[in-house]
């Protein structure tokens, strides 16, 4: 039942995302290494835009809760073609959650976005 419920907030969430940029207009998506989050009824967004065309092995999204130790990999972007990418956080931290992207290329170097922090009242 938790997953149903879940679930259709995630659905109200996209619902909610499209019927606001269709009624104002299409906002410019911050560009890597720069990262947008929101959050409603308990989920968190990231998303961004990414410039890399080609020579990516892995992005993942990694959240920790006190922005500078403790990042763990909470997700993977698996389709890298699309110019604007996304993550979607069901389960949130309670409090801090700070969020940054980090993209390994084809020659294994990697590369980390800018950290961004929301604050997650209730889950």
């Amino acid at each position: 039942m938790k997953i149903l419920i879940k679930k259709l907030q995630y659905i109200s969430v996209i619902l909610t995302l499209l019927f606001t940029s269709y009624h104002q207009g299409v906002q410019a998506q911050s560009t890597l290494p720069d990262i947008d989050i929101v959050t409603k009824d308990g989920i968190n967004i990231v998303s961004w835009l990414n410039p890399y065309r080609s020579g990516i092995k892995a992005i993942m999204i990694e959240r920790s809760n006190d922005s500078v130790l403790s990042f763990v990999n909470i997700g993977v972007v698996k389709d890298f073609s699309k110019d604007v990418q996304n993550y979607i956080d069901v389960n949130p931290l309670l409090g801090n959650n700070w969020y940054r992207v980090n993209v390994v290329f084809t020659s294994d170097m990697e590369w980390r976005s800018n950290v961004k922090k929301i604050v997650v009242d209730s889950a």
